[in-house]
């Protein structure tokens, strides 16, 4: 087993331009892990003219802008979303959380119902408790129509 091993490994590593590409792919990586924070702006930068150049062409081509006035426009677009953004996320994330606690507050009680019912309940009453509770939540459902 450990001979297959030793051999399927020398044939991985038998061509000599391979083993090149992986000692640049390692110092690579290697260069990414220790330079990250100073290469990290950079990269991102890279990142937003990538996600960016394809509506500036779309300017460009579409209706005739020049190509600086439609890589502005496209930048003033995408930082006023960008800022909008910022603005309505907090909003967003605390009707989130005032919606996630009013779920949690219905749950408990359902919980609580089912728990009081379910101590009441003899043992060889032949109803379920998950019976009872799917009909807990149906009436509670219909109640509210």
């Amino acid at each position: 087993m450990v001979a297959r091993l030793v051999n399927r490994i020398a044939d991985f590593f038998a061509d000599d331009e391979l083993n090149k590409l992986y000692l640049v792919i390692a110092a690579g990586c290697l260069v990414l892990w220790v330079f990250f924070n100073e290469l990290a702006p950079l990269l991102g930068g890279v990142l937003v003219a990538y996600l960016l150049a394809r509506p500036a062409q779309a300017l460009e081509k579409r209706w005739g802008f020049p190509r600086a006035a439609a890589a502005g426009a496209v930048v003033l677009a995408a930082t006023c979303t960008f800022i909008a953004a910022l603005y309505a996320l907090p909003s967003f994330v605390l009707e989130l959380r005032q919606m996630g606690g009013e779920a949690r507050g219905a749950a408990a009680f359902l919980s609580d119902i089912t728990a009081t019912i379910n101590r009441f309940l003899p043992e060889n009453s032949g109803i379920s408790p998950d019976k009872l509770q799917d009909e807990a939540e149906s009436f509670l459902s219909n109640a509210g129509e």
